[in-house]
């Protein structure tokens, strides 16, 4: 049941390395034909007043087939391991250097029966028995890359000892060349054994200059593609989430590759474009002003600036977030609208709608089981909670 979690900066990526996204018509049914989805908690881990269960930033977060879940602690420098019940059960790994020790732990996932762990830090994957005994680490090699970009750490493990391992770029990099920014999958040693897809930042991680210093100005409301790979390597789907260019019908895609790059499904999904408010937008260019209002001299320019550099669209980029489940099928949140209730389209095998889920405001979804969905939650303090949920597969609604 273990599943990765990715976070968006390490899996937006461009359509370019799979075929045209071909339209059909008709595709998506009717939120009306569709089974109506809900979510029951069923378990809360952490307590601000208990050392034992308080939890610091969740890196990342998965569960093996006794329903242990396993949570990773980048600030602690540790694993929490909690049985099904939310009891803790043990931590694997400590702050420190050595073998078997964590720097900065941010994505763990499972090969098999074995748990790995992703050092940022030590530029290093430790692999450990689901008892927590420490197997075995490994120097993550960095393979050569074409400047000015270069080779950032993996981002995914799969059965056969490959890793996907990303690319990063400098400051000054123009604009332009942000629409060609390799992934590459790579073997233990670091050598490439081919370009998995290409990132595209062109929303994400757009820039501006100010009095010679390139300033990001990368907005919340990007319509870049994204990608996001399945536990084991063999599925990556691709979606195209391009803004509605005015009011009417539009539509966002789907491409699901299989491992070797061939297209199992490629389809499109009409829906209705919601409108942005301006009161949305006031908001997000007032948070980037405040946050970069040191680089003016008079900080009052700053939401000017902001306000012509970032994207900002008139409606909502469809899409907000896609997770592959345990069964084999992917859900995809619909878009992100404060103070609502999640929307998620789940798709079968074959990308038919099969129906739409309700999950609560600022649930981060992790882990998606048949009968299960794993999470974090935060309270007023902005503390985090390992959440479970039991999904309720509702009837066709009437």
């Amino acid at each position: 049941m273990a599943r990765h979690y990715f976070t968006a900066h390490l899996t937006l990526t461009a359509l370019l390395f799979l075929p045209v996204l071909t339209s059909c018509g008709g595709d998506a049914a009717s939120d009306s034909d569709q089974p109506q989805w809900s979510v029951v908690e069923e378990l809360r881990i952490g307590d601000i007043d208990d050392p034992e269960q308080t939890l610091s930033t969740v890196g990342a977060l998965v569960v093996d087939d006794q329903n242990r879940i396993y949570v990773a602690q980048p600030q602690l420098g540790t694993i929490r391991v909690f049985d099904d019940a939310g009891r803790t059960l043990r931590y694997i790994g400590s702050r420190g250097q050595a073998q078997g020790e964590f720097d900065r732990v941010y994505t763990i996932g499972f090969v098999a029966d074995t748990l790995y762990a992703i050092d940022l830090g030590l530029r290093r994957v430790s692999y450990f028995s689901l008892e927590g005994e420490h197997l075995r680490s490994a120097q993550v090699s960095a393979p050569p890359v074409t400047p000015p970009f270069f080779p950032s750490m993996p981002f995914a493990v799969f059965a056969d000892g490959s890793m996907v391992i990303g690319t990063a770029f400098p400051p000054s990099i123009p604009p332009e060349a942000l629409r060609r920014v390799p992934q590459l999958r790579i073997d233990g040693t670091g050598t490439v054994l081919d370009t998995v897809t290409w990132i595209g930042y062109e929303r994400t991680a757009r820039r501006a200059n100010h009095e010679g210093r390139p300033l990001s100005v990368g907005s919340p409301l990007s319509d870049d593609a994204f990608a996001m790979f399945s536990d084991d390597g063999t599925r990556v789907a691709t979606l195209d989430r391009t803004v509605a260019p005015g009011a009417g019908t539009a539509s966002f895609g789907v491409t699901m590759s299989d491992g070797s790059g061939d297209t199992i499904y490629s389809r499109r999904y009409e829906y209705v474009p919601v409108p942005v408010d301006a009161s949305v937008i006031d908001s997000i260019v007032e948070e980037r002003a405040n946050a970069l209002s040191g680089a003016f001299e008079d900080p009052r320019e700053a939401p000017g600036f902001v306000r012509s550099a970032m994207f900002l669209p008139v409606y909502y980029p469809p899409v907000s977030a896609a997770q592959f489940s345990d069964s084999g099928e992917f859900w995809v949140r619909r878009e992100a609208l404060a103070g609502q209730d999640q929307t998620w389209m789940v798709l079968d095998e074959g990308g038919e709608p099969i129906a739409h889920a309700a999950l609560p405001e600022g649930l981060q979804v992790m882990v998606i089981g048949r009968d299960a969905l794993w999470g974090v939650v935060f309270d007023e303090f902005e503390v985090p909670y390992v959440v479970r949920y039991r999904v309720v597969r509702g009837a066709t609604a009437e």
